[in-house]
């Protein structure tokens, strides 16, 4: 057959023919006539108009395989406009159509709406999902905003378009409701602390989805994960239950995977572990991880990397805090591909996550290489993850800031108090273990996150800890990690500055001096003075008296400092001493004399 390349090219030029074609015969007709969008669409221009969409689309879903969004959403933006007439329409019917020219989402009008055919309001559904999902990859954590909004107007379409409701599959509405549920999930959309509209948004995709199975049996998953997530554990059960009879491990996963890009009802099979874990049945919950690691991780499409990390973040709440480490470790290992390392959304916790699995309590891996802790610390106190994905991973029972917390912990723990970089990654975790803290409560204090919360308050408690053994150190060691940790004494340190002074004590030491400048922050005003900086005394005589004029009340001794200090090692020159002190005291003088006779002014100027 033909190369790749070759077919997406003869497929790009057929869809700017066709294209071409639709809005030349548009114009056309917009000249001649003068009537309703509907005759701007005539029996031939709607079907042209049709199918050049239909070609727009299939080409914007094979911009969106090979990863050229900047075209994807270029060519979304030109294809949505085929579809909008805006306010066009006869002059002498805006009084009874006004309502008509209203605005409903993403520039289309209830007129547009009207005119739209089941086909075409499937197109533009789907643009609407290619377009916010390729904004996520272009724009980054920017772009899950945008993305939201792009899905709420698919919903107000939806709702709006008189055609959704003589459609018999509506199936295609489903990834929408997924995706807004997500984003609501991770904080990208507001609402309220009893996640109603999350609530509401699970039960109508459960109510519509009933008539097809796996569209069915991911609204069960959704709304079992939604009961579970905020505390109804026997409701979640019941609904994971009809989804496990419905769900289908062969032929589903691909089907759901196409429809949403991740396989939620692979994932509830690792919820349900949290679920015994909430009711205190641990050997159930290690059952449900054994069985997700026997029966649907082989199967599990390692392209799906987010459903897989959401999987082994439950998996690992459970195994790691309850004895099986090496389990848990074992699994990720051979599970993860490598191509989680450059993932956008997950790709920044990979290798600490590794991390964390050999290094932690618990784990019975060969003994960590101490060769390797610059690079793991530089790692613990350089690595974060977006807030979406945070909040996404916290509502699966673990926040990713309680685990870059932990591996700051345990790292730190391997070095010895009063080490800085101890020290700093004490401060790391316990800046990250906050965030964490924060984020599993509701707005008004009370728990909302049960097993992130658990998860987070030893980590944060034993980061305090340590923070406590540092305040009894005595900062006089300075550890200098080049030189393996050895630390220079006070008294080291003193001879070392002796040296280095004695070196240049040869060379012209007003040089030195004249690197400081006092910085000048008083009002630049026509009436106030100016101190030069050249080799002359004051410019004028300001209205108020210099900062000199403070330091002349107090008793100046030079006789007995260095020029270090008290604990200096060589004192100035004496003669360096008697001219510096006899400048002040003259400047003193002078500056008395200029006060006294300012006074004196003012005195005058009184009477």
């Amino acid at each position: 057959g033909l190369p790749l390349a070759c077919c997406y090219h003869i497929a790009y030029v057929k869809l700017y023919s066709t294209k071409s074609n639709v809005i030349y015969k548009q114009q056309q007709s917009r000249r001649a006539t003068a009537g309703t969008a509907s005759s701007l669409l005539g029996a031939g221009d709607d079907a042209d108009g049709r199918s050049s969409a239909a070609v727009a689309v299939r080409m914007a879903e094979m911009y969106s395989r090979i990863g050229r969004v900047e075209e994807t959403v270029q060519l979304v933006n030109e294809t949505l406009g085929v579809f909008r007439k805006g306010n066009n329409g006869n002059l002498g019917n805006l009084g009874l159509h006004n309502d008509g020219r209203q605005e409903v989402a993403s520039g289309f009008t209830l007129n547009d709406l009207k005119a739209l055919e089941g086909d075409e309001l499937q197109m533009i559904i789907q643009l609407l999902r290619l377009q916010g999902n390729a904004l996520i990859k272009l724009e980054g954590p920017a772009g899950f905003a945008m993305s939201a909004k792009l899905n709420i107007d698919a919903l107000k379409i939806f709702e709006n378009c008189p055609a959704a409701d003589q459609m018999k599959d509506i199936s295609l509405i489903f990834p929408i409701y997924n995706m807004v549920g997500i984003q609501l999930k991770g904080g990208v959309i507001d609402q309220d602390d009893e996640c109603s509209l999350e609530m509401e948004l699970a039960q109508r995709f459960c109510h519509e989805a009933q008539l097809q199975a796996y569209h069915y049996a991911r609204s069960l998953a959704n709304l079992a994960e939604m009961y579970g997530r905020v505390g109804w554990v026997d409701k979640a059960f019941k609904y994971f239950n009809i989804m496990k009879a419905v769900y289908m491990k062969q032929e589903h996963p691909k089907l759901l995977l196409d429809a949403y890009a991740v396989d939620r009802c692979a994932v509830a099979f690792a919820s349900s572990a949290l679920w015994y874990l909430r009711k205190g049945k641990i050997d159930n919950a290690i059952e449900a991880c054994d069985y997700v690691i026997d029966h649907i991780l082989p199967h599990y499409d390692e392209k799906d990397i987010i459903g897989l990390y959401h999987i082994f973040v439950q998996m690992i709440r459970v195994l790691k805090w309850n004895g099986h480490v090496d389990k848990a470790r074992d699994a990720y290992n051979k599970f993860i591909p490598d191509a989680a390392n450059s993932h956008f959304a997950v790709g920044s916790i990979h290798k600490p996550m590794g991390l964390l699995l050999r290094i932690c309590e618990g784990s019975s891996s060969h003994q960590y290489d101490m060769d390797n802790m610059p690079a793991d610390i530089e790692l613990a106190l350089s690595f974060d993850m977006s807030d979406m994905t945070d909040h996404n991973f916290t509502a699966d029972g673990w926040s990713m800031k309680s685990m870059a917390a932990e591996v700051c912990m345990l790292l730190a723990r391997r070095l010895d108090a009063g080490n800085a970089a101890r020290e700093r990654l004490i401060d790391r975790g316990i800046m990250m273990a906050t965030v964490a803290q924060q984020r599993v409560k509701a707005s008004n204090g009370m728990v909302k996150h049960v097993l992130a919360y658990e998860a987070n308050r030893d980590i944060h408690k034993a980061l305090l800890l340590l923070a406590n053994e540092e305040v009894g150190i005595d900062r006089n060691v300075i550890y200098d990690m080049s030189s393996n940790g050895v630390g220079r004494s006070p008294s080291n340190l003193r001879e070392s500055m002796t040296s280095e002074f004695s070196k240049s004590k040869s060379k012209a030491t007003l040089a030195f001096a004249n690197r400081f400048n006092v910085k000048d922050e008083s009002p630049k005003t026509n009436g106030s003075a100016t101190i030069s900086n050249g080799s002359d005394s004051t410019s004028a005589v300001s209205s108020k008296p210099p900062f000199t004029a403070i330091a002349s009340k107090k008793k100046v001794n030079f006789s007995h400092l260095s020029s270090f200090g008290s604990n200096g090692s060589e004192p100035l020159p004496s003669s360096r001493h008697s001219h510096d002190s006899e400048s002040v005291i003259e400047n003193s003088s002078n500056h008395s004399r200029q006060k006294n006779n300012g006074n004196a002014g003012a005195a005058d100027a009184v009477k």
